[in-house]
């Protein structure tokens, strides 16, 4: 007897086993309260119930075998609302390496860091900048921030593909870099996958 679970094996029996062995079987393979609830936090992010989603994930953080998990799809969510940003770096440091999103949690990073860049300046000044000094790459980046903090991630999709298009290796390809950040960040649920296709398209075309 083999039993799967997203097209992996996850365990086996041979031969005959007794009833209370087979039930101790299946009640290995169920999920646990923690899964349930983590995916019932997801399909609320995908449908839209943002406040939902974060609430329920808030719940699990800090015991049980989705703890980690659960961090780590909360910092997504509220770097998605451009809020409580100071909580990111915290929730994040709670995935261990062994972690299977372990390896997702440096984009999340290096977005909260882009995020925290010259924080004095908004949109505007920004912008203001970026006109007076268009070869300015550093502006560009900026400018990316300051859309990162008002959650317009279009336009700060838009800005760094502009500094990629006029030189992609600069500051050691930052702006490449930040992009497929946010293309990470666009694929968790309740973001824009469709976006993030988009936008890779956009960028493997100036690349």
């Amino acid at each position: 007897m083999k039993a799967f679970r997203d097209g992996q094996m996850v365990d086996e029996f041979t031969g005959v086993i007794p009833v209370p062995a087979i039930r101790e079987f299946l009640a290995r393979l169920a999920p646990t309260v923690g899964v349930g609830s983590l995916e019932g936090a997801l399909a609320a992010l995908s449908a839209g119930a943002i406040d939902e989603g974060i609430a329920i994930l808030r719940t699990l953080t800090d015991t049980g075998d989705t703890a980690e998990a659960a961090a780590f799809h909360l910092a997504h969510a509220l770097f998605a609302q451009a809020k409580s940003r100071e909580e990111i770096r915290p929730l994040l440091a709670r995935v261990k390496p062994q972690h299977e999103l372990f390896p997702r949690v440096d984009a999340l990073l290096r977005l909260a860091d882009l995020a925290d860049r010259s924080p004095e300046l908004d949109v505007a000044s920004a912008l203001a900048r970026v006109e007076a000094t268009p070869r300015d790459h550093d502006a560009r980046l900026d400018l990316a921030a300051a859309y990162l903090r008002s959650a317009s991630v279009v336009d700060a999709l838009d800005a760094l593909l502009e500094s990629v298009s006029r030189s992609a290796t600069i500051n050691d390809a930052a702006a490449r870099k930040h992009m497929v950040a946010i293309f990470d960040h666009l694929d968790m649920p309740g973001r824009n996958p469709e976006l993030s296709r988009e936008y890779r398209r956009k960028l493997q075309i100036v690349l």
